[in-house]
């Protein structure tokens, strides 16, 4: 595969560099976790798994981040789940130890709700937080009429457990299921707030709800124009799909990526959910250069969101113009690539020193959605 910026690109700035110049203490810790965690990914899959259940970022992390609990499939607010848990019993069962049990047991104990036990069917005899996993007949044995909150957050797995406590004669109304809210992009108010007259660059529209959400973000008449890139044939249709749908205004779609030159290169599938360039891609498509394209807009932009599975760097190094000139905040994904976290940071840094940087991770999964903020 021919060689591309990234691929020659060395950092000005070291990790101590970057780390120094994060503006707040979250940024800075979310760094120093998101190193030591593509260190051990580095090593082997199991070290990595190892790391995210014992690392002590995700107990607070996970704390942060929103969550509702349902019931019947529908949506309860949390104080009225507490409420009724306080109002039937002092404790619950967690079903599950997996990645979600962890903030959640320390969640439910800072407000008062005690765990009577934690159950799961491939941990038993482990602990987690200083409580003994049992597996599902201990953990009814003396408690079956005690809210039991399923931890995971995959449909398959809760349905399956839903069906096996029914099963086993548990009332459907003890039984609850976690659900964690991700944020979205301009959720992190303390950091970004919409301007007046916004141009807003969307890269990587994928299905256009990054759109409505700038939109809701902006409000109608806060934005002057939208323009967003989806080259991805079938995402470039549902981005259509919805700004149609949803009757958005004063936006442009075009099927093209971004890149440092104009080009022809080839994607592949991942999986339904996402494409990545690959030199053994299936589909061809276009890409663009932003700083030419914007110069034909005739626009100033003033705020670029990327997130194209890891040709990040390649893209923004096509929009260094831009940068430079329009200093427009910037809404980066650092996930994709372990080099994206210190490269991405330090060519931002190295085309603007003005740039004030902050790190968010948006996600209760720990590989995904760690999000660079340059404003």
């Amino acid at each position: 595969m021919k060689q591309t910026f990234e691929d020659n690109f060395k950092p000005m700035f070291s990790e101590a560099d970057i780390y120094n110049s994060l503006y707040d203490e979250e940024s800075r810790r979310i760094f120093q976790w998101r190193c030591r965690a593509n260190e051990a990914k580095s090593v082997s899959a199991e070290l990595a798994e190892a790391f995210f259940n014992d690392d002590i970022y995700w107990v607070i992390s996970y704390k942060q981040l929103p969550f509702i609990i349902k019931q019947h499939d529908c949506a309860i607010k949390e104080d009225t789940l507490l409420s009724r848990i306080r109002n039937n019993a002092d404790e619950v069962i967690l079903y599950g130890a997996g990645i979600m049990c962890k903030p959640l047991l320390l969640a439910l104990e800072e407000l008062d709700i005690g765990i009577r036990n934690v159950c799961d069917s491939f941990k038993v005899n482990q602990n987690v937080c200083g409580h003994k996993i049992l597996s599902l007949d201990d953990a009814l044995s003396s408690a079956n009429d005690l809210p039991i909150i399923i931890t995971s957050v995959k449909t398959q797995y809760r349905s399956e457990i839903y069906n096996d406590l029914i099963s086993r004669g548990i009332s459907c109304s003890q039984v609850f299921a976690l659900e964690w809210i991700e944020e979205n992009y301009f959720s992190c108010h303390d950091i970004i707030s919409s301007q007046i007259n916004e141009v807003y660059v969307d890269v990587g529209c994928f299905d256009g709800g990054t759109i409505l959400a700038f939109r809701e973000f902006a409000g109608e008449s806060g934005y002057k124009h939208i323009f967003g890139y989806e080259p991805s044939p079938e995402s470039y249709e549902k981005t259509l799909d919805a700004i149609s749908e949803n009757e958005v205004s004063r936006v442009t779609i075009l099927k093209k990526g971004l890149w440092d030159s104009k080009d022809r290169l080839y994607f592949t599938d991942l999986s339904g959910d996402s494409n990545q360039i690959s030199e053994n891609g299936e589909i061809c498509i276009e890409t663009a250069i932003l700083d030419d394209d914007a110069a034909a807009h005739g626009e100033k932009v003033t705020l670029i969101k990327m997130d194209i599975e890891g040709a990040e760097l390649n893209a923004l190094r096509g929009a260094k113009n831009i940068i430079r000139r329009d200093k427009p905040r910037l809404i980066i994904s650092l996930y994709h690539k372990p080099e994206d976290l210190l490269n991405i940071s330090s060519f931002i840094l190295e085309t603007n020193p003005d740039y004030k940087l902050y790190l968010r991770h948006l996600s209760p999964l720990p590989f995904g959605q760690t999000i660079l903020y340059a404003v």
